[in-house]
């Protein structure tokens, strides 16, 4: 498990650093949002484990101030734009 953990949190990572790369834009945090909520957020989903979800809620906003600590763009805003 230890590895998709990391492999978890590389994903997540990467994921912010795109954002980042292409400037924070709101149609790429919905899709991001999307994609998330279809997959590995979607609690209907008996495939994925519940504690893969609680890892990534977990380290989500950990990850997104790491990326966002830049100033180009608040945390505040990228977590009401995933809504």
């Amino acid at each position: 498990m230890c590895g998709i953990v990391q492999l978890i949190r590389r994903v997540l990572r990467q994921s912010f650093v795109l954002l980042q790369r292409r400037g924070w834009l709101s149609s790429d945090i919905s899709r991001l949002a999307e994609i998330l909520h279809v997959t590995v957020l979607d609690g209907l989903n008996d495939h994925i484990p519940d504690g893969i979800r609680f890892h990534l809620d977990d380290i989500f906003v950990e990850e997104l101030d790491r990326t966002a600590s830049d100033g180009q763009v608040s945390v505040s805003y990228v977590l009401i734009s995933l809504l």
